[in-house]
């Protein structure tokens, strides 16, 4: 049985308002090129097709960066929505092959490796779906209008992306919400009645938000 055509959904959609520097930072210059190429080099390491997913005033922007960088990695673009669930919904538009694995990552996490990309596209092949999540290391606290307590890290992850799952659940999830708005693809799975696996993320596939963010980027790109 010949494995299952992979495909990479990328979605560029935020604003970046939190980086005070007047582009989205998924544009921003890490080491010398735009952050979301860092993305799209590795999905294509991997033999995934590549879906983008932009603000729709930045599709001609977009067009500029790659002539500038001369980013000839083939992809598909299409434009976001209002919000980040309607984004990938818009990018699962254009997936065709319904027994595909698709994976869904956020633009502005940069350091992704090739070796986290692959872990999750071969777990999600056996499962049927995967995410990388990595244990909470600080102390955390429950806080609500009538409780303030400790609980116990160990039973908390943080979750990353990319999160790859075959293509016509998620499809069919996004169908079936298409007024509800998830943080994740795997908690809008999870409501469909999916069970989530997952695999052991890595602390430096961080989410560029603020401006010390992109320092690190650099730095860990500058050590790999």
């Amino acid at each position: 049985m010949s494995a299952p055509e992979r495909i990479a959904v990328i979605v560029a959609g935020g604003s970046g308002q939190r980086m005070n520097a007047g582009i989205p930072k998924q544009f921003m210059q890490l080491n010398g090129k735009p952050v979301i190429f860092y993305s799209i080099e590795k999905f294509h390491e991997c033999n995934a097709a590549i879906i983008v997913v932009l603000p729709e005033d930045q599709t001609e922007n977009w067009q500029k960066l790659i002539r500038q960088h001369s980013m000839q990695i083939p992809h598909k673009v299409t434009v976001g929505g209002a919000t980040r669930s309607l984004s990938v919904f818009n990018g699962l538009k254009m997936v065709r092959n319904g027994d595909a694995l698709v994976a869904v990552h956020d633009a502005a996490r940069p350091v992704i490796s090739v070796s986290l990309i692959e872990k999750l596209f071969d777990e999600a092949s056996k499962k049927g779906n995967a995410i990388p999540v990595i244990p909470v290391k600080d102390s955390i606290r429950r806080i609500t209008a009538d409780e303030n307590k400790s609980v116990d890290r160990d039973q908390y992850f943080i979750v990353q992306t990319p999160q790859v799952f075959r293509a016509m659940p998620l499809i069919n999830a996004f169908e079936n919400n298409k007024l509800a708005s998830f943080t994740d693809e795997a908690s809008l799975m999870e409501q469909s009645g999916v069970e989530i696996s997952t695999v052991p993320g890595e602390i430096t596939n961080i989410k560029i938000t603020f401006p010390e963010d992109l320092s690190y980027a650099q730095s860990v790109l500058r050590t790999k």
